[in-house]
């Protein structure tokens, strides 16, 4: 976690995961192989070059706050959520369900993007709706964001056991 200049109003978090590349690249592999086998050569490269990419974006999440903007970053280049600070009402320690998994998942509470098994970060917007962002140190993170919500709320104190 690196927080770059609370004065400047900037915390960066990375999170990544090399299971996830992993997994996709095994996955795939057995689908690319027959086919270079049997001459499809360009189809069986750009499965790979497809899966490499995939790969690449799913196995890390960038969660930025910056100059008044909350923004997840998959892969850490390709922004997927993007929410003004100002909307943000309250922020959580939470637990997804297991079941929930990795990458980017929509449920019936919001949208949790995650890379890695654990806690989460819930934010609540002004409008009622929530994303989460898993973490492996959500509440440093939470600590991190006080001086930025000012006094709005921040309930990183809530047991480990609150889930979504």
């Amino acid at each position: 976690m690196r927080n770059s200049n609370t004065n400047q109003q900037s915390i960066e978090v990375r999170e990544t995961s090399a299971f996830v590349g992993a997994l996709l690249i095994a996955l795939m592999l057995p689908a690319a192989v027959p086919l270079w086998m049997i001459g499809q050569r360009a189809v069986a490269i750009t499965t790979m070059v497809v899966t490499v990419a995939l790969a690449f974006l799913f196995s890390s999440i960038r969660l930025v706050v910056q100059k008044g903007y909350v923004r997840v970053l998959l892969g850490g280049v390709i922004p997927v959520k993007n929410v003004a600070l100002d909307e943000v009402v309250d922020i959580r320690r939470v637990s997804p369900p297991k079941w929930a998994g990795l990458g980017i998942r929509l449920m019936k509470e919001g949208t949790l993007y995650t890379v890695t098994m654990g806690d989460a970060v819930e934010f609540s917007l002004r409008n009622g709706s929530k994303f989460f962002v898993g973490l492996s140190r959500p509440n440093e993170f939470c600590e991190l964001m006080q001086p930025l919500l000012g006094s709005r709320s921040i309930t990183s104190a809530r047991p480990a056991s609150a889930s979504i």
